[in-house]
């Protein structure tokens, strides 16, 4: 398989405050900053900035990998990436690779797609790491470990307060190619999605 290097920078946006997305202003700092490469460093010698893309339907941190995933294929028109790395809170991990990845049929241990995980936490004098832990046990995976797609009553309700709604379930799912990733994408069943094995990356 050929392969495309494509970072994506993840988020919708808060509905009434604005209308620039989390992932399209992380996008803009990072143009802004040229890529945070030296001086010495060009952009068009080394970053094709046109695999650079924003990810902007996601509500939640299990659509920003399963849309991002959506994304990279849209572009592409690959099924999968070979690697995917994930740049986020450490505190996330466990949620990112316990959860969302099985979740949608990435286990990292056995997948065809190799799984990095980068997590920084905000500064200790920030936000204390009890704090973070904490946090996460009652409102992060706490939650999802008994809603894996975010469709049930807490996660599902955050989500309708970010603007997502049928319209934007469609806009996400219009160009993809596989009729069992539009099912992934709307499902709301109990457990695991049913048809795992069908997807192009498991």
């Amino acid at each position: 398989m050929k392969r495309v290097e494509t970072p994506e920078f993840w988020g919708a946006t808060k509905r009434g405050k604005t209308s620039l997305t989390e992932g399209e202003s992380y996008l803009n700092l990072a143009r802004d900053n040229n890529f945070f490469l030296s001086n010495h460093q060009q952009v068009s010698a080394n970053i094709d900035t046109t695999n650079i893309l924003a990810e902007t339907h996601a509500t939640d941190s299990y659509q920003n990998i399963l849309f991002s995933l959506l994304l990279y294929r849209q572009h592409t028109q690959l099924a999968y990436p070979k690697s995917v790395t994930i740049i986020t809170h450490a505190f996330k991990r466990r949620r990112f690779l316990d959860l969302h990845l099985p979740a949608i049929g990435i286990v990292p241990s056995m997948a065809k797609i190799a799984i990095w995980f980068i997590g920084e936490n905000p500064p200790e004098h920030v936000t204390p790491l009890v704090d973070l832990i904490d946090g996460e046990e009652k409102r992060g995976i706490g939650l999802w470990k008994d809603d894996l797609y975010g469709t049930g009553e807490v996660l599902g309700r955050k989500r309708r307060e970010r603007g997502w709604n049928k319209l934007e379930e469609e806009i996400v799912i219009e160009c993809e190619r596989d009729e069992v990733v539009k099912r992934l994408v709307r499902w709301e069943g109990v457990g695991l999605f049913l048809e795992m094995d069908d997807l192009p990356w498991t």
